[in-house]
């Protein structure tokens, strides 16, 4: 009796969840992701355009009306990047050669 005891507690506490206690439950089926967006045809010249928000890279397809629209601020934005690049690097080389951070 005793015996029958201790193996049907145990078998309850092989059921649950060390952790929280709860009973244990069955993984969940996962569904299958959403199909991507349709890509245009790559029968021909096509042009993406690529640019970073908030740490996610997001990505447009452009058709040649937009390319052309686009292009001399995509140039722009292009310049632009490259001249922060080298103002941070003079602010950097400004920074480091200054004798006061040598205490």
């Amino acid at each position: 009796m005793r015996r029958r005891q201790i193996r049907r507690l145990r078998q309850g506490a092989a059921r649950l969840d060390h952790q929280t206690g709860h009973p244990l439950r069955r993984p969940q089926l996962r569904l299958p992701r959403r199909p991507a967006p349709p890509r245009p045809a790559c029968t021909g010249l096509y042009w993406q355009w690529t640019r970073k928000i908030a740490a996610r890279t997001i990505c447009r397809w452009l058709s040649a009306d937009q390319h052309g629209d686009y292009t001399p601020w995509i140039d722009n934005d292009r310049r632009l990047r490259e001249l922060l690049a080298r103002l941070e690097a003079l602010g950097t080389a400004a920074f480091e050669a200054d004798p006061r951070w040598k205490r």
